[in-house]
């Protein structure tokens, strides 16, 4: 019985582990972020959804294109080399797949610089 308490645990701390990183951890206050952000998704991926929250939690604004709802959406996804959603591009930079890290490294290289106090 202990070995299937901890099995659950585990299952239910993994499949949390985003939200226990977002609250150990929030995304900084982005919204200063002035460039473009697009994301290439499907109404089914969770990393989609990770991302669109993200983006939200950060305060950039973005466009969705859901490529399985728009034929042309579907050809610049393929145009830019997609292999999988969600696809992002932030000021022409492409990252294939969610890295929380990576996404927020491209955002805060592209902020603008701000008066020193």
């Amino acid at each position: 019985m202990k070995i299937f308490i901890v099995i659950v645990v585990l299952f239910v701390v993994l499949q949390m582990r985003d939200d226990i990183v977002n609250f150990v951890n929030p995304p900084p206050d982005l919204s200063a972020f002035e460039g473009e952000v697009l994301l290439y998704s499907t109404a089914w991926c969770g990393y989609c959804k990770k991302a669109r929250s993200l983006f939200e939690k950060s305060g950039v604004s973005f466009v969705e294109y859901d490529i399985e709802k728009s034929q042309l959406a579907a050809e610049e996804y393929r145009q830019l080399g997609g292999r999988g959603v969600p696809l992002i591009v932030i000021n022409e930079q492409v990252l294939q797949g969610f890295d929380r890290s990576k996404i927020l490294e491209q955002l805060t290289a592209e902020l603008p610089l701000l008066p020193a106090p």
